[in-house]
């Protein structure tokens, strides 16, 4: 024990350091075993640490002798007889109406004449008596003046950041708003505050608008995240300065800036506010001046907020909402006099008073979140809020934060002592968040019941504050974000498109369901961003994505931001509660610029992998340059020993032992010590609605097209592939998206699902009658779509930078007229729109031509930096270029190839003069519209369109009509070229199409995505165009193009799909020449493979097109075999020709 304490400061020994203080003092020692007598601490302390017991017992001492909070004692404003009578007659809609008035006399005056009106009206005065009354004592005074803060910029920096012109102008329209929400005090409010219930402050400030006309506590927080982006400093100095103000004349910070919210605080967010004012600005000369204020304001919450909390033998000091002032609040009189009418007994009433000003200390005025029924659970109405009984998760990780960021202040100023103090107040704080709140069974933290002490396990997003306030170790960040992205998607709280839901209680409150209130979309969406797991983050970018596009769409139809959203229905405004919804308004316009800064800067819905290991950073560089791997994907395929972060660590040892240059063996050694390899991830798996001998075989009259139809069936159980379960648990330590069902693969270094690949693996699936292993595949991709937005190129993290060929909608048109499972379509078609959108949103670019604007789609990647899966030949492809702005151009424009499905070809390649001759590192793909892409895209609308036309939604239907309209329109005047009687690729830089051959040049006709009187012209000038090209004499199939540059998308190489694309757009049309060159390229091609298959016994992901019978070559890696979309075009072409039209010769 210490000989001194300080009385003001529970925790800190009085003196000039710890060494000066002497210990082991006997009546320090009496003083401390009184007060544990006295509080009968002896009991519940028995496994308390000293110190844990320290400081409880001289904050019970400070309890005792301490000054109390200070309050508000007007009789006019905050309580008595006139306050009464004046609010129970409701003459005005909102209660706080009144109590924003201002007195036209002197407070005693005021008093003065309500005794004489009181009496004169027999105590019992009527509604206009009272409203007389109001109208001769008081005025409805503009306290405020509009204010421009002189540091405002309508063109901050960030904005300049942001590429997508819808969300940048969303943007520009809300830092607008700014001046239109700041206020400065009359001087008339400076020199006679006791005329008004405002406190007056010095500075200017921004409010949250609609009724709450002055500025409010931790609504600042937002706001001045928002400011802070807008680059005004200066304003925010002065809101924090105002705050600071308040501090030193009440202790703490009050609601808001009004008397008589002087009962009560808010949730303390001033610390975490200077913490970024101090991150931007690194003003420390304003620190040092206001540090014993910052102090002095989270002493409050310790010396009036904290109690004992005992679980499993252990004390621990924890904070909650507590208000002891027992009468109704003074802006929700006659409500808070409602409310309380349940009861009859005047001490139940009072301490239900306490009770809801205690909940308007929250912030979660009201939520079923403070109800406390018979049973314990949270089903109820306001009169059985119990929020005292509560210590609630989110309040403890804001103290926990702001005694680690005021620790950190200390440091700055070189107080070490009292720096000292407040870490040990976090850690304190820290292990009781842990051990009192955190459920290990459902990986969430849970607010506490001390009346029943039990964790109360319902779903709200303030279960998610300690992920925000990052009051956890730092070990365990990854698996606690992992497993809190979990829990929203267990709870299904990612369904909502319009935001994420207070709760999942419909009570009617503002602060339950529907309700989707902004600050909450910020804690929960930064929490599982910044925990470093990667499944939460892709969550997180998710939730950011919703949230803003329903902001945008909020805004878009009313010009106007509001308070709280409908989770249902996006930018749909909220209700419940005590008053109408409030427009403005400041904390929603500070989250969604923050969100739109943290995750949309780029494009709205790009889901981006940030994995310091398998995308980006120093381990991957390090691990792929030493070229310990034949395939640069074997090592991104593997999975994590242990976390992340422990992943990391050795990895900093490892360079820190070799000085930053590790031989091979060093980085072979590592690999093997931290990496397991990636057949830990999946499981063999056996579709169950495979069958031996499906009706189509039996068809089938040409024995050696039935032998080979039969090995191709027999193919389907070799590639099938599941999850394993402790991917679905852990799945930080892999690469691999976890997917719930089971799928095929395309065989060979593609382990994982493909994402246009899978089209062609679908149409032979389905071709052999195993609907169910389709509709499984079918349910991953919207998973997939679900959490992303989008369908990668493959399904690993390192592919989020990328989609590829966008045919999700056609896939399930395939499915839906085999299946004619409608209920299933109408579920699910939420999520073709929501990938549609995507290639919309981000993938278009308008083109002006002859005086005409079109909108057309091309593919582009967005990310600068080499391919994981690729990284030392991506390295060696951008060697050529000297400067890293070239390389960082050529790595996007490799990505973008990528996500084309034609990685690579001289398709993307630009010589000076805008041929296409030259190698990988002129590829520019980004200055193509490609003839493929938007086929697919008009034709999935096309399809979009009959869907709902079956779903009699004419709205959607007409929408998607007319999208198809418009992308038809552009193929044929940008794309069609009348001389040539084909489709060309469109340069967009020299305006001209790209004059070469590409089996992609025929899209549309596979799609139909023309005008069908001009079927006959175009099936007849495409057979012309083929035979100009002698595309008979490639023995081994139609050539990828007629340029030999080695990339495995050119001459010689045949792909499956190319076949498919072309046979099949001639076959549709119905002309005679072009039907009978179809079946020539059919039988040619089914010729070559039969005989590769009868020398290899395998089938390849590629061919020859000039040899008969072989298989191709070409690009980064070695052919590989299995092969999922060679085996869908091979069934597809024996169905068609063999079975439907019943072919017999080949």
């Amino acid at each position: 024990m210490f000989e001194k304490h300080d009385a003001e400061h529970p925790g800190k020994f009085e003196g000039g350091g710890l060494v000066d203080v002497q210990g082991g003092f006997g009546w320090s020692n009496g003083v401390v075993l009184d007060l544990i007598c006295r509080y009968q601490i002896v009991q519940k302390s028995r496994t308390m640490s000293p110190l844990l017991l320290l400081v409880a017992v001289v904050s019970v001492l400070s309890r005792v002798s301490g000054e109390t909070q200070q309050s508000c004692d007007s009789k006019v404003f905050c309580q008595g007889n006139l306050l009464h009578t004046v609010q129970m007659a409701q003459i005005y809609n909102d209660s706080k109406s009144f109590v924003d008035l201002k007195m036209l006399h002197d407070e005693a005056t005021t008093l003065r004449n309500f005794e004489v009106f009181f009496n004169d009206t027999n105590r019992n005065p009527t509604r206009e008596e009272v409203r007389k009354f109001v109208s001769e004592n008081f005025v409805d005074y503009k306290e405020f003046e509009d204010w421009i803060p002189p540091d405002f910029t309508d063109s901050p920096r960030f904005l300049s950041r942001i590429q997508d012109e819808e969300v940048k102008n969303f943007a520009q329209a809300i830092v607008n708003i700014w001046p239109t929400l700041a206020r400065k005090m009359k001087q008339e409010v400076l020199d006679t505050p006791e005329y008004f219930t405002l406190i007056p402050v010095e500075h200017g400030f921004v409010v949250p608008g609609g009724r709450f006309r002055e500025f409010y506590y931790w609504d600042s927080y937002w706001i001045i995240k928002g400011l802070l982006l807008n680059e005004m400093y200066d304003t925010v100095r002065g809101m924090l300065d105002n705050f600071l103000s308040l501090v030193d004349r009440y202790g703490f910070v009050p609601n808001g800036s009004r008397i008589y919210y002087l009962n009560r605080s808010q949730p303390p967010l001033l610390c975490l506010m200077i913490s970024l004012y101090i991150q931007e600005t690194n003003d420390t000369t304003w620190l040092a001046n206001n540090i014993k204020l910052i102090d002095k304001e989270l002493r409050f919450w310790l010396d009036h907020r904290v109690i004992d909390v005992p679980k499993d033998g252990v004390v621990y000091r924890m904070a909650h909402y507590a208000c002891e002032s027992g009468t109704p609040r003074p802006e929700s009189y006659s409500e808070d006099v409602y409310t309380a009418s349940y009861f009859k007994d005047e001490a139940e009433k009072t301490q239900l008073y306490a009770d809801l000003k205690s909940a308007a200390e929250s912030g979660f005025d009201f939520s079923s979140r403070w109800i406390i029924n018979e049973n314990g659970t949270n089903i109820g109405n306001l009169s059985l809020l119990h929020t005292r009984k509560i210590i609630p998760v989110d309040l403890n990780s804001f103290l926990c934060q702001a005694f680690v960021k005021i620790s950190e202040f200390y440091v700055i100023l070189h107080d070490f002592e009292n720096a000292r103090f407040w870490f040990e107040q976090a850690n304190l704080l820290k292990k009781a968040i842990k051990e009192v709140f955190y459920n290990d069974e459902d990986g969430i933290w849970y607010d506490w019941n001390v009346e029943l002490g039990q964790q109360r396990d319902y779903f709200y997003p303030s279960n998610f504050a300690p992920l925000w306030s990052g009051v956890y170790d730092l070990a365990d960040a990854e698996i606690l974000g992992g497993r809190a992205a979990k829990y929203l998607v267990d709870h299904c709280i990612t369904d909502y498109d319009g935001g994420i839901p207070t709760s999942v209680v419909q009570s009617g409150e503002q602060w339950d369901f529907p309700a989707a209130w902004p600050p909450l979309q910020s804690i929960v969406i930064l929490g599982l961003d910044q925990s470093g797991n990667c499944f939460a983050k892709n969550i997180s970018r998710q939730l950011a994505q919703k949230w803003v596009t329903a902001n945008i769409i909020g805004f878009n139809a009313t010009g106007t931001m509001y308070e709280k959203y409908d989770a249902l229905v996006p930018g749909q405004y909220g209700g419940g509660g005590e008053y109408g919804v409030q427009a403005g308004f400041g904390w929603t316009n500070g989250v969604v610029l923050e969100l739109i800064n943290l995750v949309l800067l780029v494009k709205v819905t790009l889901s981006e992998c940030n994995n310091p290991i398998f995308c980006q950073g120093d381990l991957l560089r390090v691990i792929q340059m030493a070229g310990i791997f034949k395939d640069s994907k074997t090592f991104v395929d593997m999975s994590l020993v242990s976390t992340v972060d422990w992943t990391l660590r050795q990895f900093d040892i490892m360079m820190a032992k070799t000085q930053g240059s590790p031989t091979k063996n060093d980085v072979i050694e590592f690999v093997q010590n931290n990496f397991q390899p990636s057949h830990n991830e999946l499981e063999n798996w056996f579709p169950t609605d495979y069958q031996v001998s499906p009706p189509f075989l039996r068809k089938i009259k040409n024995v050696k097209v039935r032998n080979i139809a039969k090995h191709l069936l027999d193919l389907w159980p070799n590639l099938g592939r599941k999850i394993k379960p402790e991917v679905q648990q852990m799945p930080f330590k892999y690469s691999i998206i976890p997917i719930p069902n089971g799928f095929i693969v395309p065989g060979g270094r593609f382990r994982e699902f493909y994402y246009w690949d899978s089209y062609w693996i679908i149409k032979g699936l389905l071709i052999c009658d195993m609907k169910h292993t389709v509709k499984g595949m079918l349910d991953n991709f919207f998973k997939v779509v679900d959490m992303h937005g989008f369908i990668p190129n493959g399904g690993r993290i390192y592919y989020l930078d990328r989609s590829q060929p966008p045919l999700l909608t056609m896939m399930v048109a395939d499915f839906v007229e085999v299946s004619n499972d409608v209920l299933w379509l109408k579920k699910n078609i939420k999520y073709l729109e929501k990938e549609l959108k995507f290639w919309l949103t981000l993938k278009t670019i308008q083109i002006e031509k002859d005086g005409k604007t079109y909108h057309m789609a091309r593919y582009r990647s967005l990310s600068d930096t080499p391919r994981p899966e690729s990284y030392i030949e991506d390295i060696h492809t951008a060697s050529r270029y000297r400067t890293e702005e070239e390389k960082r151009h050529c790595y996007t424009n490799i990505r973008t190839g990528a996500e084309s499905g034609w990685d690579f070809s001289a398709r993307w390649f630009f010589d000076k003069q805008g041929g296409n001759r030259g190698d990988l590192s002129s590829i520019n793909p980004i200055r193509i519209i490609p003839v493929d892409l938007n086929a697919f895209l008009c034709r999935s609308f096309l399809i979009m369109h009959s869907f709902y036309t079956k779903f009699r939604n004419k709205e959607r239907a007409n929408y998607w009509l007319q999208k198809a309209k418009e992308w038809q329109r552009g193929i044929k005047d940008l794309l069609y070229n009348e001389e040539d009687g084909i489709w060309y690729d469109f340069d967009i830089e020299l305006r001209i199409q790209r004059k070469h051959f590409y089996p992609s040049n025929f899209a549309p006709l596979w799609t139909g995505t023309y005008d069908p009187k001009d079927t006959v012209k175009l099936g007849t000038n495409a057979t012309s165009y083929l035979h100009k090209y002698e595309i008979m004499k490639y023995v081994g199939g139609i050539p990828t193009s007629m340029v030999e540059t080695g990339e495995q998308w050119d001459l010689p190489n045949a792909w499956a799909p190319l076949q498919a694309i072309i046979i099949f757009g001639l076959e549709k049309t119905e002309v005679p020449e072009a039907q009978e060159l179809a079946k020539k390229l059919s039988d040619r091609w089914l010729q070559s493979l039969i005989k590769v298959t009868e020398d290899t016994h395998e089938f390849f992901e590629k061919y020859n097109a000039q040899l008969h019978g072989m298989y191709g070559g070409g690009g980064e890696y070695e052919v590989q075999t299995g092969f999922g979309w060679t085996n869908g075009v091979l069934l597809e072409l024996i169905d068609h020709f063999f079975v439907k039209k019943k072919q017999e010769d080949l």
